[in-house]
């Protein structure tokens, strides 16, 4: 069960960071209303890693190198190549007309038995040419390993060429996943919408924006509430979310008590430091209770209070921007020279 939940968020991540919606001629000629930009993906070093992890699980036994395509699949085949011990080669679309005139790059392929990598596959189209040449060149080659399967055939026209396709994901499989995602889905309960925004994982996003938090699935006090409060109010309007800000000050041992040495480290012993944090305060079963899902913790009631993640202080109610209300806040009473450390040292706890 654990098992399949993790798998599921691990597509929801992917879904995330690549899915983009409009209208997309692919390779094939094909139109789509959806479009999984690999290159977004491949990017976020840290779920790049991931991946490579996952796809390692798919090798088989018999490999002697991993094959990355030209160039969806040379960041895949590098980053596996280092997870799995195994050399790689760099195979381009069209050998080089001068120098070597090679088609892969890397090492002799002649008696070598390679797994193809490619970052998604519609009709295997490339794969296929590619797998002929390297072929042709000596090379042995039985198995092909993908992020995405978009199931348009390309399975089957790789069988029919002695190739068999592992993928981590079939494209089923990522709709379902975001479908059923509570922080996308207009069926999820309001229980269901503050867990999920509660179970990201702390930190800030490239883009500190509700939007970058959504693509890179990490967020801060200030995009979590900021996206709860926007979901609220379209999902249950009767809640009636409010921001407010909170101005407080963090003494050393506090931090020791609650965040650990390493966090505790950024705290000036004498001084402490100030912070602004922000949470909502909800109307539910008859009344308004503070509601803070920036870290996770015990599962919420739908009911009671969820507790602030910080101190006693002065509270500031938004009235129309909550982001410029908070920076002015910020430039008013805080010192960015510890509280900068301090929000980094939160994230590294908390990755």
């Amino acid at each position: 069960m654990q098992a399949e939940a993790n798998r599921v968020a691990f597509a929801r991540r992917i879904v995330a960071r690549a899915h983009l919606t409009g209208r997309f001629t692919l390779r094939s000629g094909a139109t789509s209303d959806s479009y999984f930009d690999k290159y977004a993906f491949e990017s976020d070093p840290l779920l790049l890693r991931e991946i490579a992890e996952t796809l390692a699980a798919l090798l088989p036994n018999q490999a002697d190198a991993v094959a990355g395509l030209e160039l969806g699949g040379v960041p895949l085949a590098t980053v596996l190549s280092q997870v799995c011990g195994l050399p790689t080669i760099f195979v381009r679309k069209h050998a080089k007309t001068y120098g070597t005139s090679r088609l892969a790059e890397g090492f002799e392929v002649r008696g070598k038995h390679l797994v193809v990598v490619e970052d998604v596959i519609t009709t295997a189209g490339q794969v296929i040419e590619s797998v002929r040449e390297l072929r042709a060149r000596g090379a042995r080659i039985e198995t092909v390993l993908c992020v995405i399967d978009r199931e348009a055939g390309g399975a089957d026209r790789l069988a029919e060429h002695g190739l068999e396709l592992r993928s981590l994901f079939t494209m089923a499989e990522l709709s379902a996943a975001r479908a059923s995602d509570p922080l996308h889905s207009s069926e999820a309960s309001l229980v269901e919408l503050v867990e999920a925004v509660r179970a990201l994982p702390y930190g800030r996003p490239s883009n500190r924006t509700v939007e970058g938090m959504l693509r890179e699935r990490r967020g801060t006090c200030s995009t979590k509430h900021l996206f709860l409060a926007q979901r609220l109010a379209e999902r249950f309007p009767e809640t009636d979310p409010l921001i407010v800000h909170r101005v407080y000050r963090l003494d050393h041992a506090t931090a020791q008590q609650r965040y650990g040495e390493h966090v505790a480290q950024t705290v000036p012993e004498d001084s402490g430091l100030v912070d602004v944090h922000r949470y909502l305060t909800i109307h539910v079963g008859g009344q308004r209770v503070t509601i803070d899902a920036t870290f996770p913790g015990p599962a919420w009631d739908g009911r009671s209070a969820l507790p602030l993640a910080c101190g006693p202080g002065d509270d500031h109610p938004v009235s129309e921007d909550p982001d410029a209300e908070k920076r002015m806040l910020e430039r008013e009473r805080c010192d960015p020279a510890f509280r900068e450390p301090f929000i980094a040292a939160l994230a590294t706890r908390h990755a």
